[in-house]
């Protein structure tokens, strides 16, 4: 039976409006006396439980420590000294780091990926960076794993091409507005919407290159495409100078063009 005065544990909980556990650490940490029954139990006197602070609710705020500036230097050369590990060339790579320590927006998730390991190799735990990145644990611990070398290398290939897609885009729709203002000077009539396909057959190409179309031309009506009229407009002005007698002239409901098929329809109608 517990002395006069004194409670128990899960009592004193009860009373503070508490979980158990929260008591059990501060008794862990010394801030709370109390004594230990015969079968293990946790005793605190009322005294004691008297004097503890009220219980605050939610988790505690955390405080991380901030960089110095001596601290960010010395991690920026540890990345450098991490690639230097993985291969004997770095110069494209420390072009890159320059890049990204001045302007963090230039690939964001280039700089995530690199400062989790510039920050790991400074000791920080993954508690702190994914704070420190605004990002989760466990995305912290993922780009940890990473090859650092091998990863800036796939992400900025990736950069790249993008940028190329993007450049040979806008060069494309520069070649159809000359296309077009060649077309519409042959009074080929002006049409709002657009006419796309991924590939241009055999046929097509032969008659468009005779209709005066050059092989970048080409590339960009695949791009960016053209109206019905403006190819049935070039594919019967190459018809004319094209080796093959037959073109195919396409429609607006037609998205392949069904010459091949066609041709050998009566190719097999011909020989019954």
């Amino acid at each position: 039976m517990a002395e006069e005065g004194v409670v128990r544990l899960a009592d004193a909980a009860r009373e503070l409006g508490c979980h158990i556990e929260t008591l059990r650490e501060r008794i862990r940490g010394g801030r709370l006396a109390a004594t230990r029954g015969p079968h293990g139990a946790y005793f605190v006197s009322r005294v004691a439980l008297a004097s503890q602070p009220p219980v605050r609710r939610g988790r505690p705020a955390r405080y991380w420590p901030a960089l110095t500036i001596a601290e960010e230097r010395h991690s920026w050369l540890e990345v450098e000294r991490l690639l230097a590990e993985e291969s004997a060339d770095i110069r494209i790579e420390l072009r890159l780091l320059k890049v990204l320590r001045e302007n963090p927006d230039f690939y964001p998730d280039l700089y995530r990926l690199v400062t989790v390991h510039r920050l790991r190799a400074m000791g920080w735990s993954f508690d702190f960076i994914s704070e420190w990145l605004e990002i989760s644990y466990r995305h912290a611990r993922r780009l940890a794993k990473k090859r650092l070398w091998r990863s800036l290398r796939y992400m900025l290939a990736i950069k790249r091409t993008r940028l190329n897609q993007k450049l040979a885009r806008k060069r494309a729709q520069e070649l159809i507005d000359i296309l077009r203002q060649r077309l519409q000077a042959e009074r080929v009539p002006p049409w709002r919407g657009r006419w796309k396909r991924h590939k241009l057959n055999a046929y097509e190409r032969e008659a468009l290159t005779a209709a005066g179309v050059t092989a970048e031309e080409l590339e960009a009506i695949w791009l960016e495409g053209l109206t019905h009229d403006e190819v049935n407009h070039l594919l019967l002005k190459g018809s004319h100078r094209s080796k093959r007698q037959r073109v195919a002239i396409r429609t607006k409901d037609e998205l392949l063009d069904p010459w091949p098929k066609r041709q050998r329809r009566e190719d097999v109608r011909r020989l019954s």
